[in-house]
């Protein structure tokens, strides 16, 4: 038995020895790795220092060159040289990469004569002394163009060449046009400073929705565009190409397909806002009342018809002595001449020209258009009081009437109030009133209108919608004159002046009366049609004589603060929340709020182990993708699920930029433990859209964020995010469960771009994989036989 015991022993240290003496090979090995990789971006960087000499080299040595071969032929032809006849050309300017037309034409003129200075006529040599003028955004766009022509993707051997490609990248696709327009609006009419008003550089101004906007569209034969404008200034610009069958469409059909596209794109902005089209094509502006519609053109008249068409404020007209109103619906910015032309066309066409009328001080009714106009035709004007509104309180109190029926029936949005103006008139002129004990309609003609009450209601006809028209008219009548007579007992119920306050016991159901506070997200929402209660609601306290406490559901508690609150200090000196380290420990130092205990389930050795956790998936990640580890490839990183910012710090060594993200569904909230680390961070919905830039982000990571959002929102959603966000030959890591990538691989695929699933670094039976994709660019195919057959380009 200690025979065995020894052996075992001996077995045991034998062991021990081996697997340290494999650690210690594997530690030699990833040594000897990274040195290479060291090596190989250091042999790059030499290799294009060295590839920059032999270019100023070859154009020395092509100088030389043709002043000897001038030389010979001096003393040729018996002539004395003295001095070299070659032209000294100035250095051109370097171009940033700023998307200015005139920059970029001035320096692609400048690069021109530089070459005839320097007499380099070699197509390539020209493309290679052009890149060596190239800073900032164009060297990274070299770049790109540089392996994309080392992988065979595409050819610049010539200057033409360069030049379409770089006027591709830096060109504004407006340019032409902004300089039309210029030089049609450059006409003497005014000073010198309206001209450099008008030649100034456009910038893009913020939208205020308190203004107007201006669209202004336009289609050519292959392509639509659009600018969005308010008073002048270009707010945002949006163009595209048109697709095969988007060409074979007619004139019509392309400008109404740029206004839709543009519509769609700037939604957010429009709806709900006054704003005016503008198109160079009449026909387009008859597509609204345009009768026969094909089922394109009907999906967009559905579409236009969530905008708003002008309808901003009513007229109300009611006859003093009958009681008849007549509602009409009018734009905002009602002129004087369109509320007489409304006037002529609702009143004066049925009952004739009035004696009397009186309106409120109103500029439109106190202008000079309206009381000259109705002093030519006889009729006599009258005012009210200023702020005295009961010395015009007949029409006064038909508006409390119409705004607490519109109230009750119209939409939230608050986008078809103008279709209930008709029921609501109607309705109104049918209730008998109390001053005459009759209805308008009895007194105005004689009679009360026939009603869908009066008629045969067993008839249902033909046509089943004829029938639910009617049957939802007289409904609509039903409830209407419902509601006028309980907004009627309401105002004489509140008229009384001596009430009190109905007493409640506990458990009643009661309305909750809302504030206007609350509907402060609402822009352009009428206060008068706001719902004024909800509910019912239960009462669970009394805290007061007339004051109850109600048991509400959740959307109306207030939030409590989003910000932790410090703890106190017992002496000045201290610092609350606990003292950070200075910069570089504070990244791997124990934030204050894990130590103190903030942050339920996470510890000390929790942070500890998941910031060596990164280091060791970062190693990984540089042997699965090779762009990682060289400096420069990527410079703005995202991580869509950064927990404690581990990914981050990680890359403390390279010269990147890390936007982490936690989301607002996560089991704890880490964001002020990544502030904590020095690191940059915030918030986010994965099923909305990120508040930034299209194409701001070269490289993506997201780890377990679609399992996060598997039962919440759709992963097409999230992945057209991430599409949006990332710049062509953009990378993407996504750390999930195999299923999972699964499903995120097969929307991948589809959206072209460049994917692969590999294992992670555990075991390879493990069930969490890694998913490696780089976003494509979109290109035509090659041209056929046939012609040109192929997709939009786009990038």
């Amino acid at each position: 038995m200690g025979d065995v015991k020894d052996r075992l022993g001996y077995v045991e240290q034998n062991l021990q020895t081996l697997e340290d003496h494999v650690l210690e090979e594997l530690e030699s090995l990833k040594k000897a790795v990274m040195g290479q990789d060291e090596l190989r971006t250091r042999f790059m960087e030499l290799f294009a220092n060295l590839q920059e000499q032999l270019d100023v080299v070859k154009v020395g040595v092509e100088e030389t060159r043709q002043e000897t071969a001038m030389c010979k032929r001096a003393i040729a032809g018996g002539a004395v040289v003295t001095h070299s006849p070659r032209v000294d050309a100035p250095k051109p300017k370097e171009f940033g990469g700023k998307r200015d037309a005139k920059e970029l034409d001035n320096f692609i003129w400048h690069m021109e004569r530089y070459f005839e200075g320097a007499s380099i006529t070699d197509e390539k040599a020209k493309v290679r002394t052009a890149t060596l003028y190239l800073t900032d955004t164009a060297t990274l766009w070299w770049r790109r163009k540089h392996n994309d022509i080392e992988k065979g993707l595409c050819t610049i051997d010539t200057w033409d060449v360069f030049k379409k490609e770089i006027k591709r990248q830096f060109y504004p696709e407006n340019v032409t046009y902004e300089a039309r327009k210029k030089l049609r609006e450059l006409k003497h009419k005014s000073s010198i400073h309206d001209y450099e008003a008008v030649t100034e550089e456009p910038v893009l101004a913020l939208p205020d929705h308190t203004k107007a906007f201006e669209l202004q569209t336009d289609a050519s034969d292959f392509a639509i565009g659009g600018v969005l404008m308010q008073e002048g200034h270009p707010i945002a610009f949006e163009s595209r190409k048109l697709n095969d069958t988007e060409r074979r469409y007619t004139v019509q059909e392309k400008e109404m397909t740029a206004v839709v596209h543009c519509l769609r794109t700037w939604r957010h902005y429009l709806l709900g806002s006054r704003f005016l089209i503008k198109t160079d094509n009449i026909a387009t502006s008859y597509f609204q009342s345009q009768r026969k519609l094909s089922p394109k053109q009907a999906r967009w008249q559905d579409f236009l018809a969530e905008f708003d068409y002008g309808y901003g404020s009513i007229m109300v007209m009611v006859d003093r002595f009958s009681k008849y109103a007549t509602f009409v619906a009018s734009p905002a910015d009602c002129t004087a001449e369109e509320a007489a032309r409304l006037f002529l066309k609702n009143v004066v066409k049925y009952w004739g020209l009035p004696k009397v009328i009186v309106s409120d001080r109103d500029p439109r009714f106190t202008g000079k258009f309206w009381t000259e106009l109705f002093k030519l035709l006889g009729s006599e004007l009258h005012f009210s009081t200023s702020f005295h509104p009961q010395t015009d309180g007949q029409t006064e109190r038909v508006n409390a009437l119409l705004e607490c029926y519109l109230r009750h029936f119209v939409s939230a949005n608050q986008t078809d109030w103008a279709r209930l103006l008709d029921v609501a008139q109607f309705s109104y002129n049918l209730m008998r009133s109390e001053a005459t004990n009759q209805s308008p309609f009895e007194i105005a003609i004689g009679q009360q209108p026939l009603t869908p009450l009066t008629l045969a209601s067993d008839y249902k006809g033909r046509s089943p919608l004829a029938a639910q028209v009617a049957r939802s008219w007289n409904e609509q009548a039903d409830v209407a004159r419902s509601y006028l007579d309980k907004a009627g007992r309401k105002m004489k119920k509140w008229a009384d002046k001596r009430r009190r306050p109905k007493e409640y016991n506990l458990g009643d159901m009661v309305m909750l009366k809302l504030l206007p506070q609350q509907f402060k997200s609402f822009r352009r929402v009428h206060k008068g049609l706001i719902r004024k209660y909800e509910g019912p609601f239960p009462i669970v306290a009394k805290v007061g004589k007339a004051s109850y406490r109600l048991e509400l559901p959740p959307k109306y508690i207030k939030m409590d603060t989003c910000l932790t609150p410090l703890p106190e200090v017992s002496d000045i000196k201290e610092t609350a929340g606990g003292q950070l380290a200075n910069w570089p420990e504070r990244l791997t130092a124990v934030p204050p709020r894990i130590m103190s205990g903030t942050l339920n389930g996470i510890s000390a050795d929790i942070f500890v182990k998941d910031t060596d956790l990164w280091k060791k998936r970062l190693l990984h990640y540089k042997a699965l993708d090779y762009q990682l580890a060289e400096p420069g490839r990527y410079r703005n990183l995202l991580d869509m699920n950064s927990y404690l910012g581990g990914f981050a710090a990680a890359l403390v060594d390279y010269p990147v930029w890390v936007m982490n993200v936690v989301p607002v569904e996560a089991q704890v909230n880490t964001l002020g433990v990544i502030y904590e680390r020095g690191l940059i961070g915030t918030y986010q919905n994965w099923c909305e859209a990120m508040s930034t830039y299209p194409r701001t982000y070269d490289f993506i990571h997201a780890d377990a964020l679609f399992s996060l959002y598997n039962n919440r929102c759709e992963l097409e959603d999230i992945l057209l995010e991430m599409d949006r966000l990332l710049r062509p030959q953009g990378s993407v890591i996504i750390r999930d469960d195999v299923d999972v990538l699964v499903n995120v691989k097969s929307i991948v695929d589809g959206l072209n771009w460049e994917s692969k699933m590999v294992d992670s670094e555990g075991s390879p039976h493990a069930r969490e994989k890694i998913l490696i994709a780089t976003k494509q660019y979109w290109t035509l195919p090659a041209a056929t036989d046939q012609g040109h057959q192929g997709s939009d380009s786009a990038s």
